[in-house]
């Protein structure tokens, strides 16, 4: 497992609908498993939901909604803009459905990470407020902890005011390779540290998002412009379907019931997926990794990509299919081209079963809709590599 994160890591070393650019940064393992910590801690509070009895408002596709244009970074690393404070500052981050809080570096940071990276100058800030509370995050090997701020965000323009982390201290090797300066998390409250609310709930609690709703579109090509996080809904010129629709079965992160995972003729019964901005491979348990991908090595020969099969995920009877091009990753690094398995074994919570969690090599070939209306849901749908083309308007949606 650590080896295929090395070598992933090397890789990577409103009232109308909001876009945001994004560019593209994976969490690493640690930062991975303290998110399962979380979802494990918070699982007996959880309670699953049932089918929703209505279609998502057809108000809700729009190509007029705010976005926030994402970077790709090497297939590895997705972030973009977002500013604090009066006058606004600046700064890069992961969007991520896999958590729930926002936090950037503070000016009283001096780890080494921080001196690389933009950080937060609270006193020239008009609007700036001390909540004198910390908060930390603790990781396998090192963490961040800071103190609790509040201020007014700016994201796509749109704009309210938000509990956030400061951090003073990022302890880590990772933090300091980052291209991004912080995180914003876009999951359920449930998982957020001292049940914070997350932006974009502020947002949509302060009138200034019209729909409880966002979308991502992740291109496949690290490097590639285009990728976008769309506040209140869809943007259509991002999908060439209509999008299928199911519901959050765990309120922590974005989960769905599932049936099963192929890859070839291999077939293993599952009960859950997981998706998730913030991981760039699709991860399961290591057994089941190891017994579904027999005869694949880690680092395949680019060469012979065509000659894996297709993977594919059962999920409310419908398959989500994807091919050796989609979950093989591949990248030329100094003129040499590399291939590497996009599919990890990670150790997940027992109370999840067997699971899944359908990361950005998923994400790329799939336009993803995520859906707080009742009691939540997940849509997708094939998505354009083309947006620039007139797309498919989604006039009907299947619900499961």
């Amino acid at each position: 497992m650590n080896k295929l994160i090395l070598i992933v890591a090397l890789f990577g070393a409103a009232f109308a609908i909001n876009t945001i650019n994004l560019s593209k940064q994976e969490l690493n393992d640690e930062q991975k498993l303290w998110k399962f910590h979380v979802i494990q801690r918070n699982f007996n509070k959880l309670h699953s939901t049932s089918i929703l009895d209505k279609l998502m408002p057809t108000d809700m596709f729009s190509d007029s909604w705010p976005e926030v244009k994402i970077n790709n970074y090497m297939d590895a690393q997705y972030y973009g803009p977002i500013s604090l404070g009066s006058p606004p500052q600046n700064f890069q981050v992961i969007f991520d459905t896999g958590s729930s809080n926002l936090w950037v570096p503070s000016s009283a940071c001096f780890s080494a990470s921080c001196l690389l990276h933009t950080k937060f100058k609270a006193k020239q800030s008009t609007t700036y407020q001390n909540l004198n509370t910390t908060w930390e995050i603790q990781y396998g090997s090192g963490g961040v902890k800071g103190d609790w701020a509040s201020d007014i965000v700016d994201l796509a323009g749109l704009t309210t005011r938000v509990q956030f982390g400061l951090a003073t201290k990022e302890e880590g090797i990772s933090f300091i390779a980052a291209k991004f300066d912080g995180i914003c998390g876009f999951g359920w409250q449930a998982i957020s540290v001292n049940n914070v609310t997350p932006v974009f709930n502020a947002l949509y609690q302060a009138g200034q998002v019209k729909e409880n709703s966002f979308s991502f579109y992740l291109t496949p090509n690290g490097g590639q412009a285009g990728s976008s996080l769309v506040l209140g809904g869809v943007n259509p010129a991002y999908a060439t379907t209509g999008f299928t629709y199911y519901p959050v079965s765990l309120k922590a992160w974005w989960t769905l019931n599932a049936t099963s995972v192929t890859l070839g003729n291999r077939t293993i019964s599952l009960n859950t997926v997981i998706v998730d901005t913030g991981t760039s491979v699709i991860v399961g348990t290591p057994d089941i990794v190891t017994a579904l991908t027999v005869g694949i090595p880690s680092a395949p020969n680019c060469s012979e990509i065509n000659s894996y099969p297709n993977l594919s995920f059962n999920i409310g009877g419908n398959t989500w299919m994807l091919t050796p091009q989609d979950y093989i990753l591949k990248e030329t690094i100094l003129g040499q081209t590399q291939c590497v398995l996009g599919i990890m074994g990670l150790e997940l919570p027992p109370a999840l079963g067997n699971s899944f969690i359908l990361g950005d090599a998923f994400l790329h070939k799939y336009y993803s809709h995520y859906d707080f209306t009742g009691n939540g849901r997940v849509g997708f749908a094939l998505a354009n590599d083309n947006p620039s083309l007139e797309a498919h308007k989604p006039e009907t949606v299947a619900w499961i």
